[in-house]
């Protein structure tokens, strides 16, 4: 009877428990996921990739996760730099 008891309590908080969500961007999906570019970017993410020129990375089988975000996020190439 035990047993029994203790597979009821445990098949009952299964059954109760919360089902886990993917948490969403407030934009919608992320960069790479969505259809069109948003409206307005509410942030910008910069990466730097340290003792490494772009064009070692860029490109290179041996960096495919930056690559990835390339393809999908973008890459800023076009722009001046600022001295202070």
């Amino acid at each position: 009877m035990t047993k029994l008891a203790a597979a009821l309590v445990l098949t009952a908080h299964m059954i109760a428990a919360p089902t886990p969500v993917r948490a969403q961007s407030p934009m919608g999906a992320f960069c790479g996921l969505r259809r069109s570019h948003p409206g307005r970017y509410h942030h910008v993410v910069w990466i730097w990739m340290e003792n490494h020129s772009a064009g070692q990375i860029v490109g290179s089988s041996a960096a495919p996760y930056i690559n990835a975000l390339i393809a999908n996020c973008g890459l800023a190439t076009n722009y001046p730099t600022s001295r202070t």
